[in-house]
């Protein structure tokens, strides 16, 4: 009669507990290279959404002084300073100076509210200053503008925006 023939035992018919680790090692390595560059990738996106909305911003605020005249519509008179308490009455260039606002949102131009979804404030600043020369210095009789926004983001980093604007001489043109 014969036994009951025993596959040998085969010591390699598996993985052993060093080669289970290595092969836990090398994945949480290959994993978290892929954690660090989605991290990286979000960290980007959120700076670059930042950047774009303090340019939107800006342009906003910047677009709003510039349709505005150079000079007082009643006086003819370029000042700085606002001649109004509220900013929706400001009727010239230089009433913008030294504004100052913080913004959460975005106003669309039939001035509906659009919020950005965001964490904090954007503060935005003003400054006109009345030149005769481009690149010269500062003259309160001076015909042309540069107007300066500048947007500070809830992380504190800072956008600004120059535009020079000229008064007008065009009689046509009110």
């Amino acid at each position: 009669m014969r036994g009951i023939e025993r596959f040998p035992f085969n010591r390699r018919s598996g993985f052993t507990m060093i080669e289970a680790l290595l092969a836990a090692v090398v994945l949480s390595v290959g994993v978290g290279g892929v954690a660090m560059t989605m991290s990286a990738a979000h960290g980007q996106s959120a700076m670059l959404r930042e950047n774009t909305r303090m340019v939107m911003l800006g342009r906003q605020l910047m677009e709003e002084i510039t349709a505005l005249p150079f000079a007082d519509p009643d006086t003819q008179q370029a000042k700085l300073g606002p001649n109004e308490t509220q900013r929706s009455s400001y009727d010239d260039v230089g009433d913008y100076n030294n504004y100052s606002d913080n913004s959460t949102d975005m106003t669309t131009a039939g001035g509906e509210s659009a919020a950005m979804n965001d964490t904090g404030a954007y503060q935005r600043n003003v400054t006109v200053e009345f030149r005769s020369q481009p690149q010269g210095p500062a003259d309160n009789n001076g015909n042309l503008a540069l107007i300066t926004v500048t947007i500070t983001a809830p992380s504190g980093r800072t956008f600004k925006l120059s535009r020079l604007v000229a008064r007008t001489t065009n009689d046509n043109y009110p």
